[in-house]
């Protein structure tokens, strides 16, 4: 019996908690995506993230990838990405990654 949360941040990011776990989808905290400025500031600052138990990527878009925002990201914190996309992404961060196929399954260390 977990408790859910769920806090839009911008776009497609968002920090989702499962009772202890801690996710966040597509982290992008640019200022900018190409050439569209953010509408307003965002809600946190990136600085004081937590810890979150994993990142999880749609898909490789510049407005889902984003690649500066993982320099705010633990690089302990596993990446799970769509097939295909696990090269791509490790040119640029030494995360672990987890590359899943539709519909496959992943079970995190703490079990969710």
């Amino acid at each position: 019996n977990h408790s859910i949360s769920c806090t839009y941040i911008g776009h497609a990011t968002t920090f989702i908690k499962i009772g202890e776990t801690e996710f966040c989808t597509d982290p992008h905290f640019g200022k900018r995506t190409l050439t569209q400025k953010r509408h307003g500031e965002l809600p946190i600052d990136p600085a004081e993230l937590p810890d979150f138990s994993a990142i999880l990527l749609s898909h490789m878009h510049f407005d889902h990838l984003h690649v500066g925002s993982y320099k705010f990201i633990s690089c302990k914190t596993p990446i799970i990405v769509p097939e295909g996309c696990e090269r791509a992404v490790g040119r640029f961060t030494p995360n672990p990654i987890i590359e899943l196929s539709h519909y496959a399954k992943h079970t995190l260390a703490d079990g969710t």
